[in-house]
């Protein structure tokens, strides 16, 4: 145990400037600074049990939650929340991103845990520790298709990078060739892209290029983009023995179709549309 303690002890003292910052601007009493230290130190020592158990970490992070949104609204009471945040501001919300990660430490098959982090780390807009998150569960759980998702949608609509985006789909279906989830969702995201081109050049009142009128190989590319041949090329590939290891073709392409109808955008991607009618 004093390996133990002095563990802690080092913790504890790392956290004193920071408690005494917040106190130095009012965002705590110095009798709540000290509550503070104490329900810490309380925490730490049950996560030293000889049998750490997964609800230990899980309350340790909630209290630490509840105390960032407390310190929030102060905050906003004390009109301190347009000012540049401080280290100490901050410190709360990295103590707990701490916890969440010797958690998954000893947790790290709890996908349940890992999708916690994940929602954490989005919702305080920790986004470059969510993208080293996001690789180590990729790298922990490379079959788990809901992670390949989630790490394609936040680099989609959090960062808006496509390609990043795209290319995590990719390795995804190279990893799990045969989940239908996997097929059906990469298509939609391809449904998507095009239909975001798409309104982009109509809100900058740009031309839309004619699939199969185009002399331009650039605009005729696009032009096949905005028709949906991307979506179309993921069809095919889900349908092709060698690409997919998906056993029920005919319920993945079932699956095409009704994700196809869902979004509305067969009549403006005619290429993708004809795609799924011939995979049916």
């Amino acid at each position: 145990m004093a390996g133990a303690t002095g563990t802690i002890a080092h913790i504890m003292e790392g956290m004193v400037e920071d408690l005494e910052a917040l106190v130095s601007k009012s965002l705590l009493s110095a009798e709540e600074g000290r509550a503070v230290a104490a329900r810490r130190a309380s925490h730490e020592h049950k996560l030293r049990r000889r049998v750490a158990r997964r609800a230990d970490y899980t309350r340790y992070v909630e209290y630490e939650k509840a105390l960032n949104e407390l310190l929030k609204k102060r905050r906003a009471r004390l009109g301190l929340s347009d000012l540049k945040k401080t280290k100490a501001d901050y410190s709360v919300t990295k103590h707990c991103a701490f916890v969440y990660e010797r958690a998954l430490r000893k947790f790290k098959d709890d996908q349940s845990l890992w999708r916690d982090y994940f929602a954490f780390l989005r919702a305080t807009r920790s986004h470059k520790a969510l993208q080293k998150a996001l690789a180590k569960a990729l790298a922990l759980h490379p079959t788990s298709a809901g992670m390949w998702l989630y790490a394609a949608g936040f680099e989609y609509s959090v960062q808006g990078n496509a390609a990043a985006a795209r290319k995590l789909l990719q390795r995804g279906l190279r990893m799990n060739g045969g989940s239908q989830r996997l097929w059906v969702e990469s298509f939609a995201f391809e449904l998507r892209y095009a239909r975001g081109l798409r309104l982009r050049r109509e809100t900058l009142g740009l031309s839309m290029p004619v699939d199969g009128g185009e002399e331009d190989p650039g605009r005729a590319a696009l032009a096949e983009v905005l028709a949906g041949e991307a979506g179309a090329r993921v069809v095919r590939n889900a349908c092709d023995a060698e690409q997919s290891k998906v056993a029920d073709k005919a319920a993945l392409a079932a699956a095409l179709a009704a994700k196809l109808g869902e979004t509305r955008l067969g009549g403006e991607q005619p290429r993708a549309a004809a795609a799924v009618d011939a995979a049916l």
